[in-house]
């Protein structure tokens, strides 16, 4: 069938669990997060995506101004911004695949290395870490 959605893991229903059950441990996840904090505190066992964000430091052109006009003589007026890159660590995981995650992220982009935690559902995983990390909000 073109165009027809499937359930949610309706591909993992081969590794021993129904999209039923799969749907039911994401419910499972959700319910219990606290408001406002994304992550799998104290849920073992669970499936998430997990997401590794750094942010680098960068100057873009300000607003409203032209990108390059050299044959007038002019230059652009830069301003200070934060750009925030972010990387699927794995789709389907564990609280040990957070922990290494984290690990990494520490270790590779000190200060400012975090990892993120998501329900399998989440339709964009790594635009939602990038605008989390960049909203300073607390990493999972």
């Amino acid at each position: 069938m073109r165009g027809a959605k499937r359930p949610i893991g309706a591909r993992s229903a081969r590794a021993g669990k129904s999209p039923a059950q799969l749907e039911r441990e994401i419910r499972e996840v959700v319910a219990e997060l606290p408001e406002g904090v994304e992550g799998v505190e104290g849920v073992e066992g669970a499936e998430v995506a997990v997401v590794v964000v750094w942010i680098k430091d960068t100057q873009e052109i300000a607003p409203g101004q032209r990108p390059w006009r050299h044959d007038l003589g002019e230059r652009p007026k830069f301003v200070d911004a934060k750009r925030a890159h972010a990387a699927m660590w794995v789709n389907r995981g564990t609280r040990a695949d957070l922990d290494k995650a984290r690990a990494w992220a520490t270790r590779e982009h000190p200060g400012s290395g975090r990892a993120y935690a998501y329900p399998v559902a989440e339709r964009d995983p790594l635009g939602r870490a990038r605008r989390d990390a960049i909203a300073g909000r607390r990493s999972s």
